[in-house]
């Protein structure tokens, strides 16, 4: 599943609110994200949102099921992947714990306000 602020989830949940960081990576570890990115893309019909593991993580409970992924969950695996320090984290990853990675704050509002600039 591919989610963008116009469509899927976010769709339907037009006051998501987001919080936008920018981190430091070395040109190695872009390389391995792009990668792991372009490995996920060429076997998309394998991968599915996580949803039970969503609804279990308001509860603190962990489920995983192989090559499911909820929002958090899926950033914290490719930050792991990319070698970069996330700090001691929860088994069950929230969005509120990824701010542990030194970061820079870029934009904090509605996710449908939110435009993109390099």
């Amino acid at each position: 599943m591919q989610e963008g602020k116009s469509r899927g989830t976010f769709l339907r949940f037009i006051n998501t609110s987001c919080y936008v960081m920018e981190l430091d990576v070395t040109d190695e570890q872009y390389a391995i994200l792009e990668d792991r990115l372009a490995h996920m893309m060429e076997h998309r019909r394998h991968y599915i949102y996580n949803y039970p593991g969503l609804a279990a993580a308001a509860f603190d409970i962990k489920i995983k099921v192989w090559h499911t992924y909820y929002c958090s969950e899926f950033v914290h695996k490719m930050l792991t992947e990319m070698g970069i320090e996330v700090g001691h984290l929860p088994k069950v990853p929230k969005p509120i714990y990824l701010k542990n990675v030194t970061h820079r704050p870029v934009y904090t509002g509605l996710l449908s306000e939110y435009r993109y600039t390099e």
